[in-house]
């Protein structure tokens, strides 16, 4: 159950901190304004999450 645990925090923490980097990389460099950088940040958590299910489904098979 604490596997399970853990693993879940994985899918949580690791798009939404990537998510974050992006968006705030983008602000720095001037990419874009608050909401391209926010919808960057999203789209950047949203692709990450899938690659981490694609991987964890492919590697259970």
């Amino acid at each position: 159950m604490n596997g399970y645990r853990i693993a879940r925090w994985r899918y949580i923490f690791w798009p939404l901190f990537l998510g974050v980097v992006v968006a705030f990389v983008s602000l720095i460099a001037g990419v874009g304004r608050g909401l391209e950088a926010l919808i960057s940040g999203v789209v950047t958590a949203a692709v990450v999450t899938a690659l981490m299910f694609v991987f964890e489904w492919s590697r259970r098979r």
